[in-house]
């Protein structure tokens, strides 16, 4: 019987409509697209392959409907083996290359032409510390640490403040140790140069409202880590924070875990996490931790001055540590320095000699500093003190 010339029903004519539309498709032996215009294509060109190479193929660029009919045969998987080896065959591997010194080349040149842009803010009224530490770089680390009742928490509610006053910086202050309250008292007193009772009332409203870019978390005691870490991200989506302090490391970890290896694998998990965050979300962390006590008192004159291998802890505190500051304080000697004991941005280390006035609360630099200004570390290092060989305790 003759054929009628119409095209069988395994075969059907795509309707006008969607004739020529550019579906694509991709043949199972082949794989090469086909479809209305990709079929007709493949065929002006002698050096391709065909798009079907059997009679038994199915032709996917001839259905009525994209979506392949129930009736079809459906592909082996010797075909989807053969496949998928021929596409690892012609793919090509991604390019992964590191960096090599000349990409940096825009960069360093815009160091050299505007020296600046390697220094941080300028810490008000500490002229040489700022010139030794190169000031208060985003994306970094610091520790600080000195004794118990040094003036540790004092001293940074001092920079802080003076921070947000002169350079609009926004600050964020994590107080473990001492109320939130407390805190606005101390730094009131820092700002006003005098004893709350001998503020009128109206003068002390308008001082804490210019204190406005300073927050205080409403943490204290003993928090995990991920609470910190949470409560920080979340101020810093609402707005960008400058300078972090958290005021102190043992204090937010006290009575969590139970022996003392657990103590110090949550010591190095938190400076862990605190040193991550710096550098992702690009902000100064100032992180307080506690010396080791020494057997000796405190402030008797047998006590060793302060040095990295003080702090307490495990020895990741100051290898995560961008710039470590010790307060060394002792009445009985007269000494209250501060020390910059480590410094990854330039090596420059010093001893800054300070001045305490208890009426306002402030420190100030005292005349005549040893290593204020910045030198190499080769320089430096005779004047970090020597360390015997002493048992401490955490």
């Amino acid at each position: 019987m003759a054929s009628s010339g119409r095209p069988s029903a395994s075969r059907a004519e795509p309707c006008a409509a969607r004739k020529h539309l550019p579906f694509l498709f991709f043949c199972p032996r082949t794989l090469r697209p086909t479809g209305t215009h990709a079929h007709h294509t493949s065929r002006k060109k002698d050096h391709e392959m065909p798009v079907h190479d059997s009679e038994n193929d199915i032709r996917y660029d001839e259905l009525a409907d994209p979506i392949m009919p129930a009736s079809a045969v459906p592909i082996s998987p010797a075909a989807v083996a053969r496949s998928l080896q021929k596409l690892q065959r012609v793919a090509e591997p991604p390019a992964h290359r590191g960096f090599v010194p000349a990409d940096f080349q825009e960069t360093i040149l815009q160091w050299k032409r505007n020296p600046s842009l390697l220094l941080g803010l300028p810490i008000p009224r500490f002229t040489q510390l700022t010139s030794a530490l190169g000031g208060i770089r985003h994306g970094e680390l610091t520790v600080f640490t000195g004794p118990t009742g040094a003036g540790k928490t004092t001293f940074l509610s001092q920079i802080t403040m003076d921070m947000a006053l002169e350079h609009k910086s926004s600050i964020l202050w994590g107080s473990f140790e001492i109320p939130a309250n407390m805190m606005a008292r101390k730094m009131l007193v820092q700002f006003a140069g005098q004893p709350v009772e001998e503020q009128p009332d109206a003068a002390i409203a308008a001082n804490l409202r210019k204190l406005d870019r300073i927050q205080f978390m409403p943490m204290f005691g003993s928090t995990s880590i991920a609470q910190v870490i949470a409560r920080i991200e979340c101020y810093m989506e609402l707005a960008p924070v400058d300078l972090v302090v958290l005021d102190n490391l043992q204090f937010f970890l006290s009575g969590q875990g139970d022996a003392s290896g657990d103590k110090f694998f949550l010591q190095e998990a938190a400076v862990h996490a605190i040193r991550e965050l710096a550098t992702r979300r690009n902000t100064h962390i100032a992180l307080v931790v506690h010396p080791r006590k020494p057997a000796a008192s405190r402030f008797s004159r047998d006590a060793e001055e302060l040095s990295l291998d003080s702090i307490g802890g495990s020895a990741k505190v100051t290898q995560e540590a961008d710039n470590v500051l010790l307060l060394q304080r002792d009445p009985s000697r007269g000494l209250l320095r501060l020390d910059l004991a480590k410094n990854r941005f330039s090596g420059a280390l010093a001893q800054i000699h300070l001045k305490y006035h208890p009426e306002s609360m402030r420190y100030t630099e005292a005349p005549g500093n040893l290593g204020g200004t910045p030198q190499r570390r080769e320089k430096a290092r005779p004047w970090l003190p020597l360390q015997k060989n002493l048992e401490f305790e955490m």
